[in-house]
């Protein structure tokens, strides 16, 4: 048993597996790999910027697997409550809390949500424990992350997306800088410390992107734009 408890201990806490890009077990379940992952990136690219000769194309980090499991997890119900209790956190610290204008269709689907809501209520009756959240298993309780992950799953894959939950900020970032918001008002939005996250982080260009920049050297360059050299 005392070995037991320093080894599971050390397994999953200190050990840095390849198996799921070499993080600890504990990070992945605990949802905290994606920001390892950020931070990761963030010294990659620092070390890129500094020694761009060392380097045949943007470095990045071991990715972390889609799926992975010792012993394949079995599906909950919907209104499955954990044995455990869950901690409940702000999703922001006092320190960065903001408040952001609502996008119309945000607004209608937030609206719409509520009726449902109202629905599963009524259905539930008695069973129905008031929470406070805005999402909510069918009898009002709080839902399990792991719950949430195997929801989403499928509607990222219908939508030809990344399933990673935390993968739709790098998307509203990508997004609203392609569409021209100045950088700064974009880390508003997103929360960032500083602008460098937003840009080298978080923001990811695309084939079309590259393509269209360097298009625009090469026509000044060659002359076209009525700038470049003759």
């Amino acid at each position: 048993r005392r070995f037991c408890e320093g080894f599971f201990t050390a397994y999953n806490h200190e050990y840095r597996h390849s198996g799921i890009g070499f993080h600890t077990p504990a990070s992945v379940h605990y949802g905290t790999a994606d920001q390892v992952q950020d931070h990761r990136q963030a010294a990659l690219d620092r070390a890129h910027a500094a020694h761009p000769a060392r380097f045949t194309r943007r470095p990045r980090p071991p990715r972390l697997p889609v799926t992975v499991w010792i012993n394949k997890p079995v599906p909950q119900p919907v209104d499955y409550q954990p044995t455990v209790s869950l901690d409940l956190t702000t999703t922001e610290p006092d320190a960065s809390g903001r408040t952001l204008p609502l996008l119309g269709l945000v607004a209608d689907a937030l609206e719409g949500h509520r009726k449902h809501q109202d629905d599963e209520r009524r259905t539930a009756g008695d069973r129905w424990k008031e929470s406070g959240h805005v999402f909510t298993t069918p009898i009002g309780t709080v839902i399990d992350p792991g719950n949430l992950r195997y929801a989403w799953r499928p509607i990222a894959e219908r939508a030809g997306v990344t399933d990673v939950f935390h993968g739709l900020r790098h998307t509203c970032v990508t997004l609203l800088l392609n569409l021209g918001v100045p950088p700064h008002i974009v880390r508003d939005i997103a929360g960032h410390a500083a602008t460098e996250v937003t840009m080298t982080i978080y923001a990811h260009t695309s084939m079309t992107e590259k393509q269209g920049a360097l298009r625009k050297l090469d026509d000044h360059l060659s002359g076209q734009d009525g700038e470049g050299a003759p």
